[in-house]
């Protein structure tokens, strides 16, 4: 007599019993992470990141001065001065006692290994809330962890991104654990949650994170109530889940608030003439339908190879940098799910949130990204909407796995014919792309993008054979995966069997992509800057005045002690007057306008400019003498070429002025607009006049300067400036440090008004005589925030040890 797959209970029941011990999730996800990060984890390579860039010699500073960098900072010489205060802090992330004893970039790999790890565990443990067998969330856990819209975010560099969606499914399970107990642990470990997110540091992920957790908690909310009709119960869930939101963003406040009030008022994204000021601007980066037509078949629009360096894709963004794909096998058990709206109040929540967030993701193609823009805070200075990938990937996850656990407990209403028509038509539709992608193509952009670029379409025609590859994979899969359901629905494997065969198809179809981002350098084949360039190096560390170093093109790596004028690589929280004069030099050296780039270069305290040789020739007319005749290269007066070596030019300019100088006349006028021009003019002299956007307040000689200033003190970890000026004529006293908000200064102890001079330095009033100048830097917001933060973090560690230990007793 044959035996039935399914005939012994306690056969069926060996998996999960295999998989009861605590630790047993951890493990497997341990070992998947390290199986993953092999050629990190025992090697001395690291992975390359574009945003994390080449600067390989960082952290190599001493454990001590690492962990003395953890006291709260206010400013630094960065970029013209910036407010760090206001700067996101991820060195009260959890994982930052690794980055202590190693290097920085070594310290990446470990976060990109955890994010990976925890996106597995979290995972897990959120689908164990919604009551699916242990193997199903396991099988969940593979899913999201080896999604590649989480992991080729590394090739772009972007760990934040991937802890802080990393940290999602702990917050989606901390909210489900409050809405179905309604206990108090569980909001200590959604403050948790939202407090890691924040100091990931990446806090748009975060707030686009918060708004799917509204969105989820809302409509689970709603479904509770309809079941109970309990007004009190929904009350609480409620006070619980804002609490848990509340008590995150406490702790997080030092990374939270100063750096939400920057953004709004002095970054590069503030005001009229920042960038985050249009619809335009809020809406690039967003999804288009062909990358929703890539989650079907990744190669469809593809994206940037890394590990060739080739460009195959042919979107409507610039370039594409990582893909939204999180595999054909997620996308088929998710279908089945959706199909069981009705009858599963677990499908619900999450078919919103994914849906809500694709809408939102793909910009202008509908109303929702409108409706966030105009009614909710924050939106409008925001922008790359497709970075909210994640939250339509992490629910599909889950809901793949809902259908997957009904497999597995041969619930006997799945309709097995439904699936092979589905499973069919999916694996015809799949082959006609496979096999005519260029009829496929043109179709395509005749209903969705009749006006593509020239350019792209050749992109896209040159990709029509990757296409038609991924497209024969696609059937294959989904011709497996409709078997096996068949089979599975049919007992004619167990549940077991089922599992083993799906986890190869799920892990082999997202590894195909996911190892074309996963790329690794040897750090030492990147000597260090002192190493590499030493006299140059030396020049400059040396020089003991107060003064800033150019790399016009980019191409010289100096370490973060040289105070750079600008940098190569985005930086979003610069301020935006400094951004904007640094890109209008650019544009002047860039136009041939060669005075007036001098001129700028000058005022803005620029004493050095480093050069690759073969870049040399776009930066000489600004340094060559303008009474130059023939082709012997002449220097202006005060520059001189003081270092060559490795191809790098080093040029010291010593007519920059002064980070300290006095100034006995003013040119006013009217608006910021006006500044910025007037700093080039022919009829400026900056070695005695600066550009003022206010009347001065005392009557200038308007005589050459004479006096000195000396420097008593200058901690600008702190933001405190102590000057020893003395001061033939009544003057301004210029700061070549950007003008901020939060600078006082006091004269003689006496209270003056700090005056934005030069479009973006500072300039303090001074009457004749000896004086006693001190400028301080005072955040009182984030002082305020840091002490939240502390007592915030004090008691949702006692609370999470307090509820646990009562968690605990009561099993007990």
């Amino acid at each position: 007599m044959s035996r039935s797959p399914e005939r012994s209970g306690q056969k069926r029941l060996v998996l999960e019993d295999r998989l009861k011990a605590w630790w047993i999730a951890p493990a497997i996800f341990g070992l998947f992470t390290l199986i993953y990060f092999t050629g990190f984890i025992f090697s001395n390579e690291v992975m390359e990141g574009l945003d994390t860039r080449m600067e390989y010699y960082r952290g190599k500073e001493s454990a001590a001065e690492k962990i003395a960098d953890l006291a709260p900072e206010n400013w630094d010489r960065y970029l013209g001065g910036t407010p760090i205060s206001g700067f996101r802090q991820p060195k009260y992330f959890p994982l930052y006692p690794i980055y202590v004893f190693t290097t920085f970039h070594r310290y990446l790999g470990w976060r990109y290994f955890f994010a990976t790890f925890f996106a597995g565990l979290f995972t897990y443990h959120c689908a164990r809330g919604m009551r699916l067998r242990r193997s199903t969330s396991i099988l969940a856990g593979f899913g999201y962890a080896s999604s590649p819209t989480l992991l080729t975010f590394i090739y772009p560099g972007q760990e934040g991104k991937m802890l802080a969606m990393a940290a999602l499914p702990l917050m989606v399970c901390a909210l489900d654990r409050i809405i179905d107990t309604r206990k108090p642990l569980h909001t200590f470990v959604l403050g948790a949650g939202v407090a890691a997110g924040i100091y990931t540091p990446h806090l748009q992920m975060l707030y686009y994170a918060l708004i799917g957790l509204g969105i989820y908690f809302v409509v689970r909310l709603v479904q509770t109530y309809l079941e109970e009709r309990d007004v009190r119960a929904a009350t609480v869930r409620t006070a619980l889940a804002a609490g848990g939101i509340v008590l995150g963003l406490a702790v997080g406040a030092t990374g939270t608030f100063p750096a939400y009030e920057y953004t709004k008022t002095e970054s590069r994204r503030a005001g009229d003439k920042g960038q985050g000021v249009s619809l335009e601007y809020a809406q690039s980066w967003s999804l288009h339908p062909e990358e929703i037509a890539s989650l079907l078949i990744p190669e469809f629009v593809h994206f940037f190879k890394p590990q060739e360096r080739q460009n195959l894709y042919w979107g409507r963004n610039a370039l594409k940098l990582n893909a939204e794909y999180f595999g054909i096998a997620i996308v088929f058990f998710a279908a089945m799910a959706i199909a069981r709206t009705r009858t599963d109040k677990r499908v619900l929540p999450h078919l919103l949130v994914a849906a809500i967030a694709m809408a939102f993701a793909l910009g202008s193609h509908t109303p929702v990204f409108l409706f966030f823009y105009h009614f909710v805070p924050g939106m409008n200075v925001l922008r790359t909407p497709g970075m909210i990938a994640f939250l339509f990937a992490f629910p599909a996850v889950l809901l793949a796995a809902t259908a997957i656990n009904r497999l597995l407990d041969n619930q006997t209403d799945v309709d097995g014919s439904r699936i092979r028509l589905f499973g069919g038509i999916s694996c015809v539709l799949f082959l006609i792309v496979a096999v005519t992608p260029d009829t496929i193509l043109s179709l395509w952009n005749s209903l969705f993008w009749s006006d593509i670029p020239g350019d792209k379409l050749q992109v896209a025609k040159q990709n029509l054979h990757s296409l038609s590859t991924g497209a024969w994979l696609g059937s294959l899969w989904l011709a497996a995966l409709t078997g096996l359901t068949i089979l599975r629905i049919r007992k004619r494997i167990p549940a077991q069997t089922f599992l083993l065969l799906l986890l190869p198809i799920l892990l082999i179809d997202t590894w195909r992509i996911n190892k074309q981002f996963l790329k690794y350098v040897n750090p030492d084949r990147f000597p260090d800057p002192d190493v590499y360039i030493p006299q140059t190096l030396g020049i400059i560390e040396s020089d003991t005045d107060y003064h800033r170093t150019w790399i016009p093109a980019g191409d010289v790596q100096l370490p973060e002690s040289v105070d750079l004028v600008t940098v190569d690589y985005h930086e979003p929280f610069i301020l935006r007057r400094y951004d904007r004069a640094t890109k209008h030099l650019m544009q002047l050296l860039q136009s041939g306008q060669r005075n007036e780039t001098y001129q700028l270069l000058n005022i803005l305290n620029v004493k050095y400019l480093a050069i690759a040789a073969q870049k040399v020739q776009g930066l000489l007319p600004a340094l060559v003498s303008p009474e130059q005749t023939g082709e012997e290269v002449t220097l202006r007066p005060g520059i001189e070429a003081v270092a060559t070596e490795r191809n790098v030019y080093l040029f010291r300019n010593r007519n920059a002025l002064p980070f300290f100088y006095l100034a006995t006349d003013a040119i006013r006028v009217g608006d910021e607009d006006q500044a910025l021009q007037a700093l080039t003019s022919a009829r400026l002299d900056p070695t005695r006049q600066v550009i003022l956007e206010q009347e001065a307040p005392l009557q200038l000689a308007g005589v050459q300067p004479t006096g000195r200033v000396v420097v008593d003190a200058f901690n600008e970890r702190q933001g405190i400036v102590r000057l020893n000026v003395r001061s033939d004529q009544n003057s301004l006293l210029v700061v070549s440090q950007n003008f901020h908000p939060y600078w006082s200064a006091a004269v003689d102890g006496q209270p003056v008004e700090i005056l934005r001079a030069n479009y973006v330095w500072q300039a303090v009033p001074l009457p004749a005589g000896n004086h006693s100048v001190t400028l301080t830097y005072q955040d009182s917001l984030a002082v305020v925030c840091r002490w939240i933060s502390l007592i915030s973090t004090i008691l949702l560690i006692a609370g999470l040890v307090f509820f646990t230990r009562g968690n605990r007793d009561s099993r007990t």
